[in-house]
């Protein structure tokens, strides 16, 4: 596995807790994941990752920075970091014609993070990662297809790892792992997700969607909750009830069950 990493200066990171993309590299070296990149500031890793794949960059590719100036969230939103003092990683997959890994990315990515970050890390549909009701990580899973179909799926993620930005308009009240007294170091952690992350992509092309989603289920912040949830231009309340067999979420309405694909979870009642 080969690795590069930027020259720019890193002044905003903790001398104690810089991700060196050689180091990174080696603690993957067993999990096929590579090349490993890392920036000390970058516009978007998925962005650049995107571009990346669009000239045929090979599976498995990583991309991480300090900082994005740039970061992007789910529906348009903005992802703020604070310098130096979290994650923001992209990863490349080729999908191979598997319509069921470019379609649960986002569900597979989501259980990956949360079973790295571990502890009593749970999920909000489809991947918000919480810590006692605080969101700590973000992902972001974007796509590029042609007639032959989907030809890569870029998984970016985000994890506030000491301190959490300001976040005005939040969904969820922003959080960071430090806040419960776990401290790990940004590369362990990177590593971590990294390889749970490759790990549940194998296991999905191998044994197909059950596993990851039952892993789901085990994790999810809001079974059995009254939710609002945003479908399109319309907002409709029920009660959570996990998903169904291909990650999309039910809902328990006053008309009978709603089987949601894309939609936002935008209050969680009780």
């Amino acid at each position: 596995m080969s690795s590069t990493g930027a020259s720019a200066p890193r002044a905003a990171v903790d001398d104690g807790d810089v991700i060196d993309a050689a180091e990174l590299a080696a603690d993957l070296a067993d999990t096929g994941l590579g090349p490993v990149e890392w920036r000390a500031e970058i516009t978007s890793t998925n962005g650049a990752l995107a571009a990346a794949a669009r000239a045929g960059a090979p599976e498995g590719r990583v991309l991480g920075a300090d900082h994005q100036v740039d970061g992007r969230g789910r529906r348009g939103r903005a992802w703020i970091d604070r310098p130096g003092a979290g994650l923001a990683m992209s990863v490349l997959v080729r999908p191979r014609g598997d319509d069921r890994l470019s379609e649960a990315a986002p569900i597979v990515a989501g259980v990956a993070v949360a079973e790295a970050i571990g502890g009593e890390a749970r999920l909000a549909w489809p991947n918000d990662v919480l810590l006692d009701g605080r969101k700590v990580a973000g992902i972001l899973v974007e796509a590029g297809s042609s007639g032959g179909g989907v030809e890569w799926v870029v998984i970016g993620i985000g994890v506030n790892v000491r301190g959490a930005p300001s976040v005005p308009d939040a969904r969820w009240p922003p959080g960071a792992i430090d806040e419960g007294g776990r401290a790990p170091t940004r590369r362990a952690l990177a590593a971590g997700v990294l390889a749970r992350l490759w790990d549940r992509v194998a296991e999905c092309r191998r044994d197909g969607l059950r596993p990851v989603l039952a892993a789901w289920e085990r994790l999810d912040a809001l079974r059995g909750r009254q939710v609002r949830v945003r479908v399109g231009a319309d907002v409709v309340a029920g009660t959570a009830a996990g998903v169904d067999g291909e990650g999309r979420l039910l809902l328990h309405g006053p008309a009978g069950v709603i089987v949601l694909t894309s939609a936002e979870v935008l209050r969680v009642e009780s």
